[in-house]
């Protein structure tokens, strides 16, 4: 048909029944929510822009390796025009992978490759966790950030945008055990001084990865310029993902925590995805949100919201091409 709108297909996945003694993490409270927000969020606005939304919300024990296979076989039978959202929200963490669990994962995550694909060093792989996986073995039941953009590599659709709520969860290398600049270090001292950061340990809120350390004066002040290096490497070189077709958004760099907050009810990071969309704020001159235009608003409000703590990773493919979320 040709006058026939496009379809949009969002999958909003969200962890939070986690405990010390079975995965090593302490419980969540809004990642549900936040799957259920989203899904909402996409369902609302997509009204009328798409000729059909199909929605999806997958929880806790519901969410294994084969439900995103079972994601993957549903976005295979996309259509080009049609746009794809993919959202996850919970605990995520990077781990040193024994070389022998990494090839293993390569070989489930791309059946059939070639002999050549495969780690001859330990990766530092990050890792979504799910509520059947533990930290310290997550090759054997978390998700792999590489089993995540899986996804949607290679569908028809060709608008497609995957958002990670969760720690750790940004592209580049960590620097927690590196030394920040000088320039940074100076500039985060005036900010906890100043008293222009609200100190963690005085806090309501939860990180989605694992505790903090160092809630001295001096750690916060630590982790508070790598996040202000990380920032201005972000500034410098912000498009750091292959092109796949995908626009990336994660709440964090991949050294950063990415919290949820009791008094806003939501993570940081879904919080500045619904102000962006239903609030309108994300919008441009023309009254759309662009997958663009809101990835600038995350990036800015939550690392308003986070006081300098969290900065999203965002990211876009080698084309640069971008297409309207909400508006004509």
């Amino acid at each position: 048909e040709l006058n026939k709108k496009p379809d949009l297909y969002v999958f909003a996945l969200g962890s939070e029944n986690y405990s010390q003694s079975r995965n090593g993490f302490n419980r969540l409270q809004y990642s549900i929510d936040d799957a259920e927000a989203i899904a909402e969020l996409f369902q609302q606005s997509g009204t009328g822009k798409f000729e059909n939304v199909h929605i999806k919300v997958i929880t806790d024990q519901d969410i294994t390796r084969d439900t995103l296979r079972g994601i993957r076989a549903t976005l295979e039978n996309t259509s080009v025009d049609d746009t794809a959202v993919v959202f996850f929200a919970g605990h995520g963490m990077r781990k040193e992978t024994p070389v022998n669990e990494a090839n293993r994962l390569l070989r489930d995550i791309y059946p059939g490759g070639p002999s050549t694909l495969r780690y001859t060093e330990p990766p530092n792989l990050f890792y979504y966790i799910t509520s059947q996986s533990h930290k310290d073995r997550p090759w054997q039941n978390a998700i792999p950030l590489d089993m995540i953009r899986q996804l949607m590599d290679g569908i028809p659709a060709r608008q497609k945008i995957l958002m990670i709520d969760a720690c750790n969860s940004g592209e580049g290398e960590s620097t927690v055990n590196t030394m920040p600049s000088q320039f940074a270090q100076e500039q985060a001292e005036r900010q906890y001084d100043h008293e222009e950061v609200e100190h963690p340990a005085q806090t309501a809120e939860l990180n989605r990865g694992e505790e903090e350390e160092g809630l001295t004066r001096r750690g916060v002040i630590l982790r508070i310029a790598r996040s202000i290096d990380q920032r201005e490497m972000a500034k410098m070189f912000p498009e750091l993902r292959r092109g796949t077709g995908t626009i990336e958004i994660s709440a964090s760099t991949a050294s950063q925590s990415a919290y949820e907050s009791g008094s806003i009810g939501n993570g940081f990071f879904t919080a500045a995805v619904i102000e962006g969309i239903r609030g309108g704020k994300a919008r441009d001159e023309n009254g759309q949100i662009t997958a663009g235009g809101l990835r600038k608003y995350i990036f800015n409000r939550v690392d308003e919201l986070s006081h300098g703590r969290q900065q999203p990773m965002t990211t876009r493919d080698i084309a640069g091409r971008d297409f309207a979320i909400v508006g004509q």
